[in-house]
């Protein structure tokens, strides 16, 4: 199940880096949270770990959807670039005919 047109995936892309470099912050953040605000477990029990776990996931997901966006909208951009400059040398053709 997919398209019929092979197309060339490259290794690292745009979004790729994107997504990785914000869940390296973003782990780094939730490791000092952890550290310094640990507390958290006295206060409110263990059903807070289970609420900033679920947190931390949320936020990972959504970094990998923005660099998937990201993505996406760069092929985009490229394929409607390229479709502009095909109607634009079709055009030629047909001006330098008359």
């Amino acid at each position: 199940f997919g398209p019929a047109n092979r197309k060339k995936w490259r290794f690292i892309s745009a979004g790729g880096t994107l997504a990785t470099i914000l869940i390296v912050a973003t782990s780094m953040g939730f490791s000092y949270f952890i550290e310094n605000f640990g507390a958290y477990n006295k206060i409110y029990g263990s059903i807070s770990t289970l609420i900033i776990i679920l947190l931390f996931v949320y936020i990972n997901s959504l970094q990998l959807i923005i660099g998937f966006e990201l993505n996406a909208a760069i092929d985009t951009a490229k394929q409607e670039a390229k479709e502009f400059e095909d109607v634009t040398e079709e055009m030629e053709k047909r001006n330098t005919e008359f």
